[in-house]
């Protein structure tokens, strides 16, 4: 089994394809309000057996399925404790309010990285590749300091700056355009 022991060898070898085509198989389950096939091994304690199988071998299709499903799930979760921190700002609690907003901001980035197949479970993470195959990633760090530091990785890698201009789009118009309408704009000029 291949372990991806840095951030920029497990963001290289991630591959976003692989989590859509999880996304689209999956589709089929959420109509019977399901969000993994009954049988996926990795439907419950999720982070036990990612551990217990990186020795015995993952179950590729189940895993990159489950890595797919809880790009949504975190999402979800993420805008939950948003709410509870403003909640809690409201109620005059700046002590809660901070814990939420923390955690908002924590479950927002596991869902940004599962979306691009980095899938963050405690301390044994798995990377999605292509053909969604699963492998290891940063083996024995902690699901605070890996996200941050993949993250962080992430962000400064050409995939996930090219990432960030196609979703992050005010208006409906993304900032890829807006920097290349900038860019022609200046070479016009010169």
């Amino acid at each position: 089994m291949v372990i991806h022991r840095t951030v920029s060898a497990g963001v290289a070898a991630a591959d976003r394809r692989a989590v859509v085509e999880s996304i689209e198989r999956l589709e089929g389950y959420w109509k019977t309000g399901r969000w993994l096939d009954r049988r996926n091994r990795y439907r419950n304690e999720a982070s036990d057996r990612v551990k217990r199988d990186l020795q015995t071998g993952y179950r590729h299709s189940e895993l990159a399925d489950y890595v797919a499903a809880s790009a949504i799930v975190h999402c979800f979760d993420g805008w939950s404790f948003l709410a509870r921190a403003k909640e809690a700002e409201l109620a005059g609690d700046p002590d809660s309010a901070r814990h939420m907003g923390y955690y908002a901001e924590l479950r927002a980035a596991m869902s940004l990285l599962a979306a691009d197949g980095i899938g963050i479970f405690n301390a044994h993470h798995v990377i999605v590749s292509v053909g969604r195959r699963c492998d290891g990633f940063l083996p024995g760090k902690t699901t605070h300091r890996v996200v941050w530091q993949t993250l962080e990785g992430w962000s400064d890698s050409q995939k996930g700056q090219q990432r960030l201009m196609d979703i992050i789009a005010p208006s409906g118009i993304s900032l890829r355009l807006v920097f290349y309408s900038f860019r022609g704009c200046a070479e016009a000029q010169v």
